[in-house]
C-alpha cells in the first residue's frame, strides 16, 4: 500500500515540473533594449565666408620663344650677348649665305634681262613686228623670273635670325663657326616687362572667379616681397582628369627680380558668400568621400555626405550637404554607425 502511494506521488511531481518546464519554454522573453550611443551635438549655423584660394604656380614669359634655324648651315655671327636686351627686328645670328647671296644675283640679273627684253617686245609689238602672242610669253617668263627672285630671297632671309619681339636673351651656347641643323635651339628669347602665371583652380570655385580680380604672390628668392598681379582670362574648359579650370594671371613688372620658371605661392581673395560652418571635428573621412552623423526625429542618426571648403582653425566651412538648423554629431563618432540611437549629452557650442 505505501509503495502505491510513493509511486502515485512520484507520478504527480514528474507531470508537475514538465507542466511547468512546458509553460516556462512557452512563455516569451521580452526583447532586450536597443543600446544607445553617447554624443554631443552641436546645431549648423551659417556664418560669412571670405575665402582666400592659396595655390601655386610656375611662372612663365608672357611673350617667349626658343630660336632654331629652319635650314641647315654654319653660323658666322652671333650679334647678340647672352642676357642682351634686344628690340624687335634686330639680329641675332647669321648661317652661311654665300650660296643663297650667288643665287639671288643670278636671278635678279636675269629677271634684269628678261624685263629689258619685255620692254623691248612691247615696242614692236606697236610697229607690228612682233605679235601679242609673243608678247604675252615673254611677260609670262619676266613672271616666272621674278618667282624665282623671290623664292632665292626667301632662302637668303633664312639665313638671318631676327628677333620676333622686343625681349632678352637667354645665355648662348653656340659659337660663332659651329654647324647646326634645322630646328637646333639656338637660344631663348623672352618678354621678362610681362609674366604669367596659369593656376589650377578647383571647379568648385568657378562662380566666384572673374577677370580683374588681383592677386598676391611670393617667392623663396624674395621671401619679404609680395608680388601683384591680375586674373585675366580663364579657360574654355574642365580639365577631365583633375576637375580643375585653368586660370591666367597675369604679373605687374617686378624690376628683373622675376623669372620664367620659378615657383610662386599665390593667395587670391575670393568675394563673400553666406555658407554654413562645422567643427572639423564631427567629419568623417572615407576616401575622397566626407560624411557627417545628422541627428533625425526618431533618436537615430543618418550619415550625410557633405562637401567642404576651407578650413578655419578647428572648423571648415560647408558647400553642399547640410542645411542651417541641422543638428550633427561631434562628439562621440567612434561608436556610430548609420542609423545608431543615440542618447544626447549636452550641446556643443562653437
Amino acid at each position: 500500500m505505501n509503495i502505491r502511494i510513493w509511486l502515485s506521488l512520484s507520478v504527480v511531481t514528474v507531470v508537475t515540473i514538465s507542466g511547468w518546464m512546458f509553460l516556462g519554454q512557452q512563455r516569451p522573453v521580452p526583447p532586450l533594449p536597443e543600446r544607445q550611443v553617447s554624443i554631443r551635438a552641436h546645431t549648423v549655423k551659417q556664418a560669412v565666408a571670405e575665402p582666400t584660394l592659396k595655390l601655386v604656380g610656375t611662372l612663365v614669359a608672357n611673350h617667349a620663344v626658343t630660336i632654331s634655324p629652319e635650314v641647315t648651315g654654319r653660323i658666322t655671327q652671333i650679334a647678340v650677348q647672352s642676357g642682351q636686351r634686344v628690340s624687335k627686328g634686330e639680329t641675332l645670328i647669321t648661317l652661311d649665305a654665300g650660296k643663297q647671296q650667288a643665287t639671288v644675283a643670278e636671278q635678279s640679273a636675269s629677271l634684269k634681262d628678261e624685263t629689258r627684253k619685255l620692254a623691248d617686245m612691247r615696242q614692236l609689238v606697236a610697229r607690228g613686228a612682233v605679235t601679242q602672242s609673243e608678247l604675252e610669253g615673254q611677260e609670262a617668263t619676266v613672271a616666272q623670273m621674278q618667282a624665282r627672285l623671290d623664292a632665292a630671297r626667301y632662302e637668303l632671309s633664312l639665313r638671318t635670325l631676327t628677333a620676333p619681339f622686343s625681349g632678352t636673351v637667354s645665355l648662348i651656347d653656340w659659337t660663332e663657326g659651329a654647324l647646326v641643323n634645322s630646328g637646333d635651339p639656338l637660344l631663348h628669347l623672352d618678354e621678362l616687362d610681362q609674366l604669367r602665371l596659369d593656376l589650377a583652380v578647383p571647379q568648385r570655385y568657378l562662380s566666384l572667379l572673374r577677370p580683374g580680380m588681383a592677386i598676391t604672390a611670393t617667392s623663396s628668392a624674395w621671401p619679404d616681397q609680395a608680388f601683384r598681379g591680375t586674373l585675366t582670362a580663364l579657360d574654355s574648359r574642365i580639365a577631365s582628369d583633375s576637375q580643375n579650370i585653368k586660370a591666367r594671371v597675369i604679373l605687374q613688372r617686378s624690376g628683373g627680380q622675376l623669372r620664367p620658371g620659378m615657383l610662386l605661392n599665390v593667395e587670391l581673395a575670393l568675394p563673400a558668400r553666406q555658407l554654413t560652418q562645422i567643427p572639423a571635428q564631427s567629419v568623417e573621412y572615407l576616401g575622397e568621400q566626407r560624411f557627417v552623423y545628422r541627428l533625425e526625429s526618431d533618436g537615430r542618426v543618418k550619415r550625410v555626405p557633405v562637401v567642404l571648403g576651407d578650413t578655419e582653425g578647428e572648423t571648415v566651412w560647408v558647400t553642399d550637404g547640410l542645411n542651417v538648423g541641422d543638428r550633427i554629431v561631434v562628439e562621440g563618432l567612434v561608436n556610430l554607425r548609420d542609423g545608431a540611437m543615440v542618447r544626447e549629452l549636452a550641446e556643443v557650442n562653437s
